[in-house]
């Protein structure tokens, strides 16, 4: 029987406040000691708050006090795959299926973690075993669509999406996904309508520091409004393509700070601040105290909902369009320390994002590729990969058998201002789909984004409608970096040929 402690820390979970949660499990023990189901909700307590290794412990301690217990076992699996133990989580997985084979939530948990491995043919068998088995599984459907998504066989994914919705209509992340398959179809109004339902996803909500409602496209005609940021850095600068058209004057725009003094510059008759987003006990809190001009503000409106309300179909953006400013005395700096290297066209290379490991590996290609390429392009390299290790960087200019030339006291991660400045000053951008391709683009310079697949924010086609001067590649068949690669030569030469 649960302990007053246990069940108060139970209503803490359901509504989120996992802190209070643990404090109550906690006391909860001193009350009623150790027992299987209290260290299942503190496992999940601590899996909630990113503590993989003491929600690794206390499901591993609940399977120890009850063998066979299959949520602890699937939840077992998710933290051993979280901390890269994936072997574990399979071996794991298959003993429990082996002893109980007809439970579904076995075989989808088996899924998730070949998902994880990239080993998609074995998570589709997976998955299917899973519908065999319970054919309602919304869960399984939208992982299947997802690997149909990413295969590009997005009108299969559409369906499955569209039965997993049917199922569980009010699951943000499925209606989020299947967003981004419409969207990637060019299908703007439907897509737009789902893409809202990220807001609703607990890991991304934000707790707003206001009560401004929510503006719905109506004049702003003697009105201003607050555009919120949300999301990342390559995010918020696409999604500022859609402030042009709008009345400069009845802005008031938040964005990461690295990005303020590009949006006040680019935006010079609006009101720019520095958000102050961070997470507090679990909850991602937007804090207004220091925005002056927030009293002035009479509606609000997130920044990536934007094309919703002024970009209802692909004819409505502009083109060209290049609506960030570099700073021109930067811009000449680093045209001055080019001009040194050599007469031949500077091209900037970025290969993946800061955090390229895990599952999110599969979307950047081998280094080989690109030191093919940078072999093959008779221009200068620059190196436009933020969060650069030496070794990589040394490793893939002695793999190309030709320089790359790192921009010196520069910190492209954090000098978003300075970066700018120096790809304002570049021929060209070849890069992996990473902030570095909406930054130069939003400048209007030449960009070649090197895709895994499809990118949904192009809309369908392969040039970025937010930012015309960035075209996309992608191979026609998932996994087929050389073709790719090789195409994107060509039009490189082709773009370099006629500046």
């Amino acid at each position: 029987m649960k302990s007053d402690a246990h069940r108060d820390g139970l209503a803490h979970a359901r509504a989120g406040r996992w802190h209070q949660a643990i404090d109550a499990y906690e006391r909860a023990l001193r009350q009623e000691g150790e027992g299987a189901a209290l260290l299942f909700s503190l496992g999940e307590a601590a899996a909630a708050l990113g503590l993989t290794p003491t929600a690794t412990a206390m499901f591993a301690r609940c399977l120890f006090l009850e063998p066979g217990r299959i949520d602890a076992t699937v939840r077992l699996s998710e933290m051993l795959a979280i901390a890269d133990r994936e072997a574990e989580a399979i071996d794991l997985l298959r003993e429990a299926a082996s002893r109980t084979p007809g439970e579904a939530s076995l075989w989808l948990a088996l899924g998730n973690v070949m998902t994880r491995r990239d080993d998609t043919v074995n998570a589709v068998t997976f998955y299917e075993e899973a519908l065999r088995l319970r054919p309602m599984d919304a869960a399984a459907l939208g992982n299947l669509a997802d690997i149909r998504f990413d295969r590009g066989e997005t009108q299969a994914a559409l369906n499955l999406y569209d039965k997993a919705l049917n199922i569980a209509g009010k699951n943000p992340q499925l209606r989020l996904n299947r967003a981004l398959a419409l969207l990637s179809l060019g299908n703007v109004k439907q897509g737009w309508r789902d893409y809202e339902a990220r807001l609703q996803i607990p890991s991304r909500k934000i707790l707003r520091g206001h009560s401004l409602p929510r503006w719905t496209g109506e004049s702003l005609r003697g009105r201003r409004l607050l555009v919120m940021a949300e999301q990342g850095i390559g995010d918020q600068i696409m999604f500022a393509s859609c402030l042009t058209g709008l009345p400069e004057e009845s802005l008031i725009i938040e964005c990461e700070a690295r990005l303020r003094p590009i949006f006040a510059r680019s935006f010079p008759k609006a009101q720019v601040y520095a958000a102050a987003i961070a997470e507090e006990a679990g909850t991602i809190k937007a804090d207004y105290a220091g925005m002056k001009d927030l009293p002035s503000a009479r509606v609000a409106i997130e920044i990536a909902s934007l094309p919703m309300l002024v970009r209802r179909q692909r004819d409505d953006f502009p083109s060209p369009h290049a609506y960030l400013r570099a700073e021109e005395e930067e811009t000449a700096k680093w045209r001055a320390w080019l001009s040194a290297a050599g007469s031949r066209p500077k091209v900037g290379i970025c290969w993946r994002s800061g955090k390229a490991d895990g599952i999110r590996a599969k979307h950047y290609a081998a280094l080989h590729h690109w030191a093919e390429l940078i072999r093959a392009l008779d221009a200068e390299i620059i190196n436009l990969q933020y969060a650069l290790e030496e070794r990589e960087a040394q490793g893939l200019a002695a793999e190309a058998g030709k320089p790359l030339l790192v921009p010196p006291a520069l910190d492209q991660k954090h000098e978003l201002d300075r970066t700018l400045g120096l790809m304002n000053a570049l021929d060209l951008i070849i890069t992996a789909p990473t902030a570095v391709a909406a930054m130069a683009a939003s400048i209007g310079k030449p960009v070649l984004k090197l895709c895994a697949q499809r990118p949904w924010s192009h809309l369908g086609g392969s040039v970025d409608p937010f930012a015309p001067s960035s075209e996309a590649l992608w191979p026609e068949r998932q996994g087929d970096w050389q073709s790719l690669f090789d195409a994107a030569h060509s039009r490189a030469a082709q773009i370099l040929a006629h500046p």
